[in-house]
């Protein structure tokens, strides 16, 4: 089952290239509602989002409000490819993810220490209580599904209170990849759960302190420890 959840996000940007080869979608045209296009694929709402939020990055489609997603371009060969979730386990890509994320967020770390406003101090530690809150409730499919979104946004809240814009778009790329390894890490092994909020109260601490070289090297720990869990022959916890 958590397997399945890893390529959801995969398999909604198949359908949508499928969609468009095939003629039943091109350039201007509006994607079903979330309710209709969830109900279609057989996905949750949020896992639909995922992969829409894939096809935003990739240049294939825009959101305006009170419109909804509509195609902005019908040729596949000029979308932006990242590697899928199935492509970095099977080719041997999740270190170069790992590596990936220890240069942006460590880095996000020490600006966030210099830089960020006493809100984005706030906002993070209402959302490693949040973290916590939820991580208390977690018994089906929706539960991840929440407790990941949850668990992303406190990494987007650094990303955002570093200072730098363009840092904080690259790492929402990064991000795609970030949270079906996420969902499959917490599903599979319940322990890693806890050990995510209690890192993310001693970054929080860190942050809180400014200090950033501290932050900097607990957000490298947790990185690797995350990474840990996801490679071939780590115990599955029930």
């Amino acid at each position: 089952m958590a397997i399945e959840k890893m390529r959801v996000a995969d398999l909604v940007v198949d359908d949508f290239e499928k969609r468009i080869r095939t003629g039943k979608l091109k350039k201007g045209d509006k994607l079903p509602n979330e309710i209709e296009y969830a109900r279609q694929l057989g996905i949750s709402r949020l896992s639909l989002r995922e992969g829409i939020q894939i096809m935003r990055a990739m240049g294939a489609v825009i959101q305006r409000p009170k419109l909804g997603t509509v195609v902005v371009c019908d040729n596949p060969d000029l979308w932006i490819r990242f590697p899928s979730t199935r492509n970095i386990m099977e080719e041997g890509l999740l270190s170069q993810l790992t590596d990936v994320r220890v240069l942006i967020e460590s880095y996000m770390a020490r600006l966030f220490a210099e830089n960020a406003a006493e809100s984005f101090i706030h906002s993070l530690r209402e959302k490693a209580d949040e973290q916590i809150e939820l991580s208390e409730h977690l018994h089906g499919p929706e539960d991840y599904d929440r407790y990941v979104e949850c668990d992303m946004e406190f990494h987007m809240i650094i990303a955002n209170g570093s200072g730098n814009r363009y840092l904080a778009m690259i790492f929402s790329s990064v991000l795609q990849n970030i949270r079906a390894f996420a969902y499959e890490t917490f599903y599979r092994h319940r322990d890693s759960v806890g050990r995510a909020n209690d890192m993310h109260l001693n970054i929080y601490e860190a942050l809180r302190r400014r200090d950033g070289d501290l932050a900097a090297a607990l957000m490298t720990e947790h990185i690797k420890e995350a990474t840990g869990y996801s490679l071939p022959g780590s115990e599955q916890q029930q």
